[in-house]
């Protein structure tokens, strides 16, 4: 995946409520500053939200947001990793 595809993604990417910008939502580990929240939906699927400082971080949480909310946990438990390779998105992730 190309950068200006994840700057896109990061532009339309909606905006997540300061009071779920907490200790608890936020990501550990990242060099950028990046909050998640889940939700669980009335039809038990999860919606997520997310933000972060940095673009390309947040382009990568516009992925997650847009790949994953909807879906049921066990769905989102049997996604396969190795789509992180695939995608190309790698030499954007800190190990």
């Amino acid at each position: 995946m190309r950068y200006q595809q994840l700057l896109a993604l990061a532009a339309k990417l909606p905006a997540m409520a300061q009071e779920l910008k907490t200790a608890e939502n936020k990501v550990p580990g990242c060099l950028s500053t990046v909050h998640v929240h889940a939700s669980v939906q009335n039809d038990g699927t999860l919606s997520f939200q997310g933000d972060s400082d940095a673009l390309i971080s947040k382009g990568l949480v516009a992925l997650l947001v847009r790949g994953l909310s909807g879906s049921t946990a066990d769905a989102i438990a049997n996604v396969k990793p190795e789509f992180i390779k695939e995608s190309g998105i790698t030499a954007s992730l800190t190990p």
